[in-house]
């Protein structure tokens, strides 16, 4: 599998179900899907892992938490208010721009 460079089409099974999220239980819009891809698939997904993300951990930059282990958008956040609180404790300016892609 790896040396093809190809996702087996069997793997790509999955059970997709229904969760209704609102108040109307008829209705498509109120229905959001919810895919569980096979045990086999997760597998093959977490031996990927295991061989990409020691070799591109360094490149990814270290604010950026989406899809990494043990991080989320709250180190971010904080690494931010700190970065802006100790810049004004020591009467420094400080800018940001901030943009959702």
């Amino acid at each position: 599998m790896l040396r093809s460079y190809k996702f087996p089409d069997l793997l790509k099974v999955v059970d997709i179900f229904a969760i209704h999220k609102g108040s109307d239980p008829t209705s498509k819009l109120n229905c959001k899907p919810i895919s569980v891809p096979s045990a086999m698939s997760n597998v093959f997904e977490r031996l990927l892992e295991k061989q990409i993300v020691p070799s591109i951990d360094t490149k990814i930059p270290t604010l950026l938490c989406a899809y990494r282990k043990n991080y989320s958008a709250e180190h971010t956040l904080i690494w931010v208010t700190e970065k802006i609180r100790t810049t004004l404790d020591s009467k420094g300016v400080e800018g940001m721009i901030s943009m959702e892609i």
